[in-house]
């Protein structure tokens, strides 16, 4: 029995794989440009040519996939800022109708460039992801969000947030980054061996923004870097697996604290309500990102485990034993309040990358 070539005409079931470590990868439609190498160890992006015809290092995916059960897109890094070229990385999404090129260096390989002449980005785009340590496309360390464009046309920014600490770092350090897309939502999640519970970096929902971000019926990936090098290994396009249990929030009120002196601040009280979708699950973690200086109020008695209180920037509670199960049919509430440090840092009260997951026995 003989392998077969993937055919590039029709989607490609999920989950895609890619080690990068061999010197040809599993999938023969892989495109390179710019300085795009299958090395034999990972998957090498630096930018090729000169400063006035910069060509960013791009590996593309020319076969299409669905997005129809929701996306989780996975995959290891390492790059380093060399003076004055080092700029970041991106990942992006085109509608799998099409076929593309490289986008511009300045729109780290999606967008179009900014400068007269405009250099195109890329054919049938719908979103950029920029990981940026001093670029162009995202300003100072940071990760924006570029929306549908077309060549010279549209990539508006939606989204930018800094991230202090940039995205250089080394194999020893683990780096991991997560894009989950399911339900309208799109969040940006990264891991390292010194933090491997993650911290949210973008959370946005596409439902809220105009029809021309309605996502396409099927996609084409694309990683791109400038500067370099940024080196990618392990990626992963999986289909998103129902999960066994959901939790939804629900404000239940808000009041100044003003005492003691060492937990004043603004809090707000929510309701976590856990369900589960058919069978009994024992053993259970919520977690969510909050602002900084937020954290869960000491003042506050309760029942389950607080594994991460939030003065890293994310909250993590836990079951405390097997009695506290979530049965179907038969929710579970779970009280909490968090202690912010203003009634601004708080807003809406809206608890930002959400999720319930089931866990092995402590």
């Amino acid at each position: 029995m003989t392998d077969q070539m993937p055919d590039a005409t029709q989607p490609s079931p999920l989950p895609i794989t890619e080690s990068f470590a061999e010197a040809s990868p599993a999938n023969p439609h892989w495109q390179l440009f710019g300085g795009g190498e299958f090395d034999g160890k990972c998957l090498q992006l630096r930018t090729a040519g000169t400063s006035s015809n910069e060509v960013p290092g791009t590996a593309f995916l020319d076969q299409r996939f669905s997005p129809s059960q929701g996306l989780i897109i996975d995959f290891d890094y390492a790059t380093t800022t060399e003076p004055d070229v080092g700029e970041g990385f991106g990942l992006y999404l085109i509608n799998g109708d099409h076929t593309t090129e490289p986008g511009s260096a300045e729109g780290l390989g999606y967008a179009s460039s900014y400068a007269t002449p405009i250099v195109p980005g890329v054919t049938a785009g719908w979103i950029g992801i920029g990981f940026g340590n001093s670029s162009r496309f995202t300003g100072n360390p940071s990760i924006s969000l570029r929306g549908a464009g077309d060549l010279t046309s549209g990539f508006a920014t939606l989204s930018r947030s800094s991230v202090s600490d940039g995205f250089n770092a080394t194999w020893e350090e683990g780096a991991h980054i997560q894009v989950l897309l399911i339900d309208g939502r799109l969040s940006v999640r990264r891991s390292s061996t010194a933090k491997p519970e993650g911290e949210g970096l973008l959370d946005i929902d596409f439902s809220e923004l105009p029809d021309e971000f309605a996502m396409p019926e099927t996609l084409k990936l694309g990683l791109a870097a400038v500067g370099g090098p940024c080196q990618i290994r392990n990626l992963e396009v999986a289909a998103v697996e129902q999960p066994r249990i959901t939790v939804e929030q629900q404000v239940i009120g808000r009041w100044e604290q003003t005492y003691p002196d060492n937990a004043k601040g603004h809090v707000v009280s929510y309701t976590l309500t856990l369900a589960a979708r058919e069978e009994r699950v024992v053993w259970w973690q919520i977690s969510f990102d909050v602002p900084p200086g937020t954290r869960v109020n000491p003042q506050q008695t309760q029942w389950y485990q607080v594994i991460r209180d939030g003065l890293e920037g994310t909250v993590v509670i836990a079951s405390p034993d097997d009695k506290h199960t979530i049965d179907p049919n038969e929710p579970l509430p779970v009280g909490l309040q968090l202690l912010y440090p203003s009634q601004a840092a708080a807003g809406d009260g809206t608890l930002r990358n959400l999720h319930a997951t089931e866990v092995a026995h402590p």
